[in-house]
């Protein structure tokens, strides 16, 4: 759901950059195929290790183009990178495994993504910024990027849900709490953790709706701490439940602005994907920075 209201934009005078993520979860050639024959004068660009991506968004954005992610939710923010901030557009064609991004702002499959597209109405919507990094999704410490960094390590040998599950269970057995300071909007305590959880916007605990925003534009960010336990099991049992998104012992606050700081550097992973080890970094919501192609309101 987003509150403010929408812009239109004439779908058959727009042109269009395709950014594709042929890696992405459900592929992409028959969505690609679909966009190219709906809309009016697209541009596609495949992304590789060789392609600079900011500066081909930047040339799209100056020839006045909307900047369509074609891919799942590391797809999105990578275009999301370049866009927030900026008076361009972009738009979101899931093709991902999971497109959190994608369901939250009601394009859930290709049919409602290239109808929005067709409409052509446009809103604001919030993103996480941590320094010059940007984020659709989440900001997260812990258990989950080490299990996504070791999961990377096995894929090749092992492939994905093996190398998935020989992760996880090799990760908590051993994983070392995070340790450290956190504070929101001013207000500190003392970290000791399994994980900790920084994502754009407000996440819905309601069954039914777990883990779904019910909106994209409250200039929040949605902190959760899980904390850790004392022994072998304890820690592997709190690891087990972090990774698999069902943890207990959360504590959770909403806050503008989020500084997480740790005894040594550990990995973060921003949307899904490993990012950097980091000992220090300061989150803040960015109310509003990203225009997106969106459905409009109803009513």
């Amino acid at each position: 759901m987003i509150a403010r209201a929408p812009v239109w934009l004439p779908s058959d005078t727009m042109s269009y950059l395709l950014v594709v993520n042929r890696h992405s979860g459900t592929g992409d050639t028959a969505l690609r195929t679909r966009a190219t024959q709906v809309l009016n004068d697209v541009r596609t660009l495949e992304l590789s290790r060789e392609v600079d991506l900011g500066r081909e968004i930047g040339c799209a954005l100056d020839d006045g183009r909307i900047v369509v992610a074609c891919g799942g939710d590391g797809t999105v923010s990578a275009v999301a990178q370049h866009v927030a901030g900026t008076r361009g557009t972009m738009a979101v064609l899931p093709a991902g495994t999971l497109n959190h991004f994608a369901h939250d702002l009601g394009v859930h499959d290709p049919d409602a993504a290239l109808a929005a597209l067709e409409a052509g109405h446009t809103a604001r919507v919030d993103v996480g910024r941590a320094g010059d990094r940007v984020f659709v999704n989440t900001l997260v410490f812990g258990v989950y990027p080490e299990i996504v960094r070791e999961r990377e390590r096995r894929r090749a040998s092992l492939g994905g849900w093996l190398a998935l599950m020989a992760s996880i269970g090799g990760v908590v057995v051993g994983f070392d709490p995070l340790e450290g300071t956190i504070v929101a909007d001013g207000r500190g305590r003392a970290l000791e953790a399994t994980a900790v959880f920084v994502g754009n916007d407000r996440f819905s605990t309601s069954p039914g709706s777990l883990g779904r925003r019910p909106r994209l534009d409250e200039g929040v960010l949605d902190v959760r701490v899980v904390r850790a336990r004392t022994g072998v099991v304890g820690r592997a049992s709190a690891g087990w439940r972090a990774a698999i998104h069902r943890p207990r012992r959360v504590v959770g606050t909403v806050a503008s602005e989020v500084e997480v700081r740790l005894r040594e550097p550990r990995l973060v992973a921003v949307d899904g994907e490993q990012d950097a080890e980091l000992r220090s970094v300061r989150v803040v919501s960015d109310p509003g920075a990203l225009r997106v192609v969106a459905p409009a309101p109803e009513g």
